[in-house]
């Protein structure tokens, strides 16, 4: 019976994270879609791989689903068995194989198109895509994920160089802060 609530209880919080995951695919009536440029920028999004980096994504928010699962397992359950942790993810899964569909890529990039619209008139979208088409549109497309990886790991090292002092500012920050109550409460 506990094993059942709990159970529910995560397919509760994988729905409501997924719900605070995709704020940007919601929509309240769906703007009219211009025609004209539709094609552009669907085209456009196939040159920058949208479908397969939102599948990436949603595949991403699975793992993360999960984990998150299974940590509330552990937290609820510390003795939980490895039986118990994969019936966890099956319940995750089935939940999401429903929720995180080929039709749900086809809804967000459905969305998409209108914000493009709004934001790229037919002259922009032509010129982009002449871009994305040219030789060195398509080596921008395909060293973009090198360079992803390699500007992350440069920013990881600035900021890891930086941590030592980040962590005494915020410790020098706490300590005034507790000083301050401290002397507030005395009085």
């Amino acid at each position: 019976m506990k094993t059942r609530l709990f159970v529910r209880e995560i397919f509760a919080i994988a729905i409501f994270s997924l719900t605070l995951s995709l704020p940007l695919f919601a929509q309240d009536a769906a703007p009219a879609v211009d025609q004209s440029t539709r094609d552009e920028v669907v085209r456009f999004m196939e040159l920058i791989q949208v479908r397969s980096r939102m599948t990436m994504m949603l595949d991403s928010m699975r793992v993360q689903q999960k984990k998150l699962a299974e940590q509330s397992l552990k937290q609820e359950k510390p003795d939980a068995t490895p039986q118990e942790i994969q019936r966890v993810d099956q319940v995750v899964d089935t939940a999401l194989n429903s929720v995180l569909s080929g039709q749900m890529v086809d809804d967000m990039i459905n969305a998409l198109v209108p914000i493009y619209q709004k934001h790229f008139s037919k002259a922009d979208l032509d010129g982009i895509l002449a871009f994305y088409t040219s030789p060195v549109g398509q080596k921008l497309q395909s060293e973009q994920p090198a360079i992803m990886q390699e500007s992350m790991q440069a920013t990881t090292d600035i900021i890891s160089k930086k941590l030592p002092e980040i962590k005494q500012a915020m410790k020098a920050q706490m300590d005034k802060m507790a000083a301050e109550d401290k002397k507030t409460n005395s009085n």
